[in-house]
């Protein structure tokens, strides 16, 4: 890119001509504290690779600690800074797996993680119903 800022469309053409994009969230260690960016990017189809949030392996199918990267996955997470560069590289050199989870990724957010599907949520929790 070329150091300016991209939102909206440009943000999400940004997101799908990258082959992978990098999230890096503030606090792992806090249940459910991923980036709202996540969603953005792989509902725009961009691969994500993420640190290991707490949390994150309940709402999408990802790669454990010491797992292989799979075509089943619907986004990759690295675990330390070596684990971050072997997973770029493999990602580089697998252009059919790095695609798939992209798709896979791509289609979960827009089957599960929409604005509806939050605001339902909220509504039952406010509720009191599960």
């Amino acid at each position: 890119m070329s150091g300016e800022a991209v939102i909206n469309e440009r943000h999400s053409i940004v997101c799908q001509s990258s082959l992978i994009n990098l999230g890096l969230d503030a606090m792992p260690e806090l249940e459910g504290s991923m980036s709202a960016r996540l969603y953005r990017v792989m509902c725009a189809g961009g691969l994500y690779l993420s640190t290991p949030t707490k949390g994150i392996e309940k709402l999408f199918k990802i790669n454990k600690k010491g797992d292989k990267i799979n075509e089943e996955q619907e986004l990759v997470v690295f675990y330390d800074e070596n684990d971050l560069i072997e997973k770029i590289d493999f990602l580089l050199e697998n252009e059919k797996i790095r695609k798939q989870i992209a798709i896979n990724g791509q289609k979960k957010v827009l089957s599960e993680h929409t604005f509806t599907d939050r605001i339902k949520k909220l509504i039952k929790l406010v509720e009191g119903k599960k």
